[in-house]
């Protein structure tokens, strides 16, 4: 019966994940997800009518289901308990599916929490990086850290250098969550694009005044050299 009942919603559900690849860790396990799951988060009070109605018809293991039906490749077969765990727990949600992804991904990707950390610690914050290509960047490093981990919120701000380093230091984000608010703030205070337009300006400008200086600057001195031989020096002539 509870099948049954849920199957309508299967229907739907399945037409809109057959739009999504199966995971095989080509992105970090909470984009894909997030991503899965809003795009059904329209049916998420159909899910709790059929909840409320009738306990167990969509709880969190029938949700844990739909998203362990997206793996593939190196994340099947999902095991029973996560081995990564501290007490082996069981996997059978959508939170503890999500903790076992994200160490098997930083296993498979990354390597040892340890290795990352210390990936973490030689990262930079490029002068071709925007916050988001480096969020996009560190956050597979951070898989696993709490969000308040002292030490990795240290390496993240010593990621900064110049202004941006002096800003965050003054802004002292509490989590690494707020960190990377926080720079995506001070970057757009910045205003890069503005300032890039400006500075290719000011160059097209310097460059296009520089012939037209160095032009005058070879009348006068050819003017001085041509009046002592009582030649005429008019525009005209030194053209």
């Amino acid at each position: 019966m509870a099948e049954a009942r849920r199957q309508p919603l299967y229907n739907i559900i399945a037409t809109i994940f057959a739009k999504h690849d199966q995971y095989t860790g080509q992105e970090p396990p909470d984009e894909y997800l997030d991503k899965v799951w809003n795009s059904i988060s329209h049916l998420e009070p159909n899910m709790t009518a059929l909840e409320n109605a009738n306990v167990g018809d969509f709880n969190d293991v029938i949700k844990y289901g739909l998203l362990k039906s997206k793996l593939g490749g190196k994340y099947l077969p999902v095991p029973n308990n996560d081995p990564y765990a501290g007490g082996n727990p069981a996997i059978n949600s959508p939170a503890t599916l999500r903790t076992w992804m994200r160490a098997k991904y930083q296993r498979e990707t990354i390597g040892t929490q340890q290795s990352a950390i210390q990936r973490l610690s030689q990262e930079r914050f490029l002068p071709t990086d925007s916050p988001n290509t480096y969020e996009k960047r560190i956050r597979p490093l951070l898989l696993g850290v709490a969000n308040n981990d002292a030490t990795a919120l240290s390496f993240l701000k010593n990621h900064l250098s110049g202004d941006f380093y002096t800003w965050m230091k003054i802004a002292n984000p509490a989590n690494i969550d707020a960190y990377f608010t926080e720079l995506k703030n001070l970057w757009l205070e910045r205003n890069p694009a503005i300032s890039s337009q400006a500075s290719f300006q000011q160059i097209s400008t310097s460059q296009e005044i520089a012939p037209t200086l160095q032009k005058d600057d070879f009348k006068i001195r050819l003017a001085r050299d041509l009046s002592y031989s009582g030649i005429a020096t008019d525009d005209a002539t030194l053209e």
